[in-house]
C-alpha cells in the first residue's frame, strides 16, 4: 500500500480532510512523523502508540501519528492567536506548562514500560541512587523566608530569591555507576510545584521537599534506563514532551472556543455564539433534539408529614422494612391526607408555583420513598419533615415559545456551532501544514 493511501485512510478515520500537504516521505533516513520542521522518530511514536493501545487496542499507528500532527498545528495556532491568560486562566496557582508536560511524559513512559521498569528500579525505588542527602529540615527551610507571610495566589519569587534556592542542595544522586553525580537543589524542587506545594515548602515541610527531590531522581533514572534499554534518545524525550505540551494547548484552545463540552473557560465564546442564534435556528434545534426539552407535566404522589425528627426517622424505618406507604402514613403523618394514606393525588406542574411540597414531588423520580426532608422554616413556624413517594409521572415537552426552550436551544445550538468551527479550523490547519509519514 502506498503511503498516501495509508495517510488518507487514517485521516478519514479521524475526521480529517486529506489534502496535498499529506506528502510522500522525503529521501534519506525515514522519520515516522514530520510536521513542517518538527519531527518525531519511529521510537518516540511507538511509545505513544503503545500507550494508546492500552485503552484502545484497535488504534492504528497512523491514527496516532495524525492525532499528534493535529495537536502540533493546533498548539502552534493557540500560541499565535490566543493570549496565555485565556489558555491558562489558573497559571499563577497551577503547574508550569513544561512541568505538566514532563509529568504527563513520565506517567506515559512508566505506564508503557511498567513491566520492565518496576523490577529494574527495585524495592528501594529512587532512594537507591541517592549518594548524599543534605540536612534540609524545618528550621533551615523557615530561615529562607524570614517573616512568615500569609498564603498568596501569586507567590512568584524574585530572581534573588530563586538564586538563594539554587544554593540550597537537597540531595546528590547518580543513576549510572559510571556517570556523573548530579545535585537536586531546592530551586529544582520549587520549579515543579503548584501553589499548594510551594506553600508546603514555605511551611518548612522537609519530608515533602525530600519526596519531591526523589521524584526528580526517579525521572532521571527512567530516562537513563530507556536510553540504555529501549534506545530512546534525548531528542525522543524532547519530542514526546512537546507532544504532551501540544495536547494540553489543544485542549485549552478547544475549551476557549467552547468546543470541549466543559463550561469552565468557555462562557465568553458560547455567549457570543448564542447571540447569533435566530428563531429559525432555535426551531430547528428544538425539532432535532426533542429529548432535551422534556419536562414533567404532573406526578401522582403521596407523602408523610412529621412534626419532629423522631417521628420522621420512625416512619422512614418502617418504609424501609417494606411496610405499605398508606399504612405508615395513617400511623405517623400529621397531615390531613393521612386518612387517605398520604395521597396528594395528581400534582400539576403548572399549578405548583410557590408550593414547596408540590415542587419537591415534581422533582422526585417514581419509585422508592424519599428520605425525610426538612421543610423550609417560614416566619418562625414549627419545624416539620416530609417523606414523599412518586407513584406515577406524565412527561411532556417545553413549548417552542417558552424562555426555557430558547435558553436550552440557544445553548445547544451554540455548542454545535463551536464544535463545527473548531473542526473546520483543525482540518484547515492540517491541510496547510506539511505533514509527512514514513511507511
Amino acid at each position: 500500500m502506498k503511503l498516501k493511501s495509508i495517510v488518507v485512510g487514517a485521516a478519514l478515520a479521524l475526521g480529517l480532510a486529506p489534502g496535498p500537504s499529506l506528502a510522500a516521505p522525503e529521501a534519506g533516513p525515514p522519520t515516522s512523523l514530520r510536521v513542517d520542521d518538527w519531527r518525531m522518530s519511529a521510537a518516540a511514536l511507538d511509545v505513544l502508540w503503545r500507550a494508546a493501545l492500552i485503552q484502545h487496542p484497535e488504534t492504528t499507528r497512523q491514527a496516532v501519528a495524525l492525532a499528534v500532527a493535529e495537536d502540533r498545528v493546533l498548539a502552534r495556532y493557540a500560541q499565535q492567536h490566543v493570549s496565555p491568560a485565556q489558555l491558562r486562566p489558573g497559571w499563577r496557582v497551577g503547574f508550569a506548562p513544561e512541568v505538566n508536560a514532563q509529568a504527563a511524559l513520565m506517567a506515559t513512559l512508566e505506564r508503557v514500560f511498567e513491566a520492565d521498569l518496576r523490577p529494574a528500579i527495585g524495592p528501594e525505588g529512587p532512594q537507591r541512587f541517592v549518594v548524599r542527602q543534605y540536612p534540609v529540615d524545618t528550621q533551615s527551610l523557615a530561615a529562607l523566608w524570614g517573616d512568615r507571610t500569609p498564603p498568596a495566589l501569586d507567590d512568584r519569587l524574585s530572581d534573588e530569591a530563586l538564586e538563594r534556592l539554587t544554593r540550597v542542595p537537597v540531595l546528590d544522586h547518580r543513576v549510572d555507576e559510571q556517570g556523573p553525580i548530579r545535585t537536586v537543589s531546592l530551586r529544582d524542587v520549587w520549579h515543579q510545584l503548584d501553589v499548594h506545594g510551594r506553600q508546603a515548602v514555605k511551611r518548612g515541610d522537609a519530608r515533602f521537599v525530600h519526596h519531591q527531590a526523589l521524584r526528580i531522581v526517579r525521572a532521571a533514572w527512567v530516562r537513563h534506563w530507556l536510553q540504555s534499554h529501549q534506545r530512546l534518545q534525548p531528542a525522543d524525550f524532547e519530542a514526546l514532551a512537546q507532544s504532551m505540551a501540544d495536547r494540553e494547548l489543544r485542549l485549552a484552545l478547544e475549551q476557549a472556543w467552547g468546543a470541549s463540552g466543559q463550561l469552565h473557560g468557555a462562557q465568553e465564546a458560547l455567549t457570543l455564539l448564542r447571540a447569533e442564534a435566530t428563531a429559525a435556528d432555535i426551531r430547528a434545534y428544538y425539532l432535532a433534539h426533542p429529548e432535551q426539552f422534556a419536562r414533567t407535566e404532573r406526578v401522582r404522589a403521596q407523602h408523610i408529614r412529621c412534626g419532629d425528627t423522631a417521628c420522621a426517622e420512625a416512619a422512614s424505618a418502617a418504609l424501609q422494612r417494606g411496610e405499605a406507604f398508606a399504612t405508615v402514613a395513617q400511623r405517623y403523618s400529621t397531615a390531613s391526607s393521612a386518612v387517605q394514606g398520604g395521597s396528594l393525588g395528581w400534582v400539576e406542574a403548572g399549578r405548583s408555583s410557590g408550593r414547596w411540597l408540590a415542587q419537591l414531588a415534581l422533582a422526585q423520580a417514581p419509585g422508592e420513598p424519599s428520605r425525610p426532608i426538612r421543610e423550609p422554616e417560614v416566619g418562625g413556624g414549627p419545624v416539620r419533615w416530609q417523606i414523599v413517594q412518586v407513584v406515577d409521572r406524565e412527561q411532556g415537552v417545553h413549548p417552542l415559545d417558552s424562555e426555557t426552550t430558547r435558553f436550552i436551544a440557544a445553548e445547544g445550538w451554540a455548542r454545535e456551532r463551536a464544535v463545527e468551527r473548531f473542526t473546520a479550523l483543525k482540518e484547515r490547519l492540517v491541510r496547510e501544514a506539511a505533514v509527512q509519514l514514513s511507511p
